[in-house]
């Protein structure tokens, strides 16, 4: 039955989860969230929700009804702890430094998801001119390269993989109990 509806090598890949005990900083919580890091974990979720559709409609379905368990705090916690073990406290502090000012502020909407060039431009347009200076320096800073390659790591890459098997565990928790069954046979969705 369960292999009816998703095959082993589906199951094993959603539930090979790697829990992670540690928990960020407030503020390099913020700092996922000023870069809009949940927005672009469910953009990516819905895209392979997409792409998996044709070879197998049914992996596509669960990942699609999962996101409806997605917490955008939550996983900024996670990407946080990542930011936390990548970046030096000096670099934080530059960061949240700027995330809070009124520059910051200003050119925030930059990092959303599904931002088009066109909507860029019109961020970009309305910068004051006193807060440009301080915007040009924050997007040039080795703490913002650091930071953008630290939301990229494999380290958040796997914090990102762990959550969005949290999000399908609580799936099959609520709509197919055989599948969980069997995915904590295989030692899988341990907080289930």
């Amino acid at each position: 039955m369960l292999c009816a509806k998703f095959s082993i090598s589906i199951l094993i890949a959603v539930a090979s989860a790697i829990p992670f005990a540690a928990m960020a900083s407030s503020e390099t919580a913020a700092i996922a969230k000023y870069f809009d890091a949940s927005g672009y974990a469910v953009a990516a979720m819905k895209t392979s929700a997409s792409a998996t559709r044709t070879q197998n409609p049914g992996l596509a379905a669960a990942l699609e009804a999962s996101l409806k368990y997605f917490n955008a705090s939550t996983y900024e916690e996670l990407i946080g702890e990542a930011l936390d073990r990548q970046l030096t406290p000096g670099e934080i502090q530059e960061l949240v430094g700027f995330t809070s000012s009124e520059a910051g502020r200003t050119v925030q909407a930059l990092f959303r998801v599904g931002t088009t060039k066109s909507e860029m431009a019109a961020v970009e347009k309305q910068i004051p001119a006193r807060l440009k200076p301080a915007a040009d320096r924050f997007v040039t800073s080795p703490a913002f390269s650091r930071a953008l390659a630290a939301i990229e790591s494999d380290d958040a890459r796997a914090a990102r993989r762990a959550y969005g098997e949290e999000l399908m565990c609580a799936h099959f928790a609520n709509a197919d109990r055989a599948a969980l069954e069997r995915l904590k046979q295989m030692g899988k969705c341990p907080k289930l």
